[in-house]
């Protein structure tokens, strides 16, 4: 189903969100839409996965994740 209306709502450098609505359902809808990305599922040589600690302000503590990040155009 294609929404009846479409609208970037917020925008950083790194994401936008955009407000959808459609016929059927009269909330709105939000979609993060990103540049292309990827993620790495590495191991070293006694096979321990290479993890990164990083500060995630949403949540408001440090996790450990898989190594990611946006793919630069070109």
């Amino acid at each position: 189903m294609r929404p009846t209306y479409e609208k970037q709502v917020y925008s950083t450098p790194w994401f936008q969100l955009i407000e959808k609505r459609f016929k059927r359902a009269p909330e709105p809808h939000y979609a993060i839409r990103i540049p292309d990305y990827v993620s790495v599922i590495a191991k070293n040589k006694r096979k321990d996965f290479i993890l990164v600690r990083q500060f995630r302000p949403a949540i408001g503590r440090y996790t450990l994740e898989f190594p990611a990040g946006h793919v630069e155009n070109g």
